[in-house]
């Protein structure tokens, strides 16, 4: 039992070293600056481009969504702040950020190659970043979509087409992408 949880705890240590160098290369890198077809306002995006360090780019819409395998997120919690603040969706329909991106193939070199993050931007500029551990080998793959409808209904004009979310942060907000426009899969330096 102890080994178990030694190697689980081995396993999180990894992932949170990991999550803590991409953030780095992020802020510090080139890959910081807009990719290209970014938008810098509160517009409204009918598609999402997967770009970047991938073998088959891909532009999402709500119809390429439903062809794929949607899901339902019960009792998501939209979390801000300190915590505080939380709006509940008991129903919402999105795909795995994950089963998206293993679909477009991240060009890795070999299976020990995971050096990539992922920076999902909205139109107004706002981004979030993922690394590949935690999408990949960690219970947040498990827990991040691009949603495309919340209680039954499509998203409002004003959020966009698409948002991602991420169900297992602890404060969903920070990651939460409303009008979300594109993700980049970028190779951390």
């Amino acid at each position: 039992m102890h080994y178990v949880s030694k190697n689980i705890t081995i396993r999180i240590m990894k992932t949170f070293i990991a999550t803590c160098i991409c953030m780095i290369c992020v802020r510090y890198s080139t890959a910081q600056q807009r990719p290209a077809g970014e938008m810098k306002t509160k517009e409204r995006s009918n598609t999402v481009e997967i770009s970047g360090e991938v073998l088959y780019p891909k532009i999402l819409t709500v119809d390429s969504l439903l062809q794929m395998h949607p899901v339902e997120i019960k009792n998501y919690h939209l979390t801000k702040g300190a915590g505080r603040d939380s709006t509940v969706f008991p129903s919402s329909q999105g795909v795995l950020l994950k089963d998206i991106l293993s679909a477009c193939t991240i060009r890795q070199a070999d299976h020990k190659d995971r050096n990539f993050y992922m920076s999902a931007y909205a139109t107004d500029g706002y981004k979030a970043t993922f690394s590949w551990a935690e999408l990949f080998d960690g219970i947040t793959g498990d827990n991040t979509y691009i949603v495309y409808e919340q209680n039954n209904q499509p998203i409002p004009d004003d959020k966009g087409a698409m948002i991602l979310i991420c169900a297992s942060d602890y404060i969903t907000g920070v990651r939460h992408v409303y009008r979300l426009h594109g993700i980049k899969v970028c190779r951390a330096q």
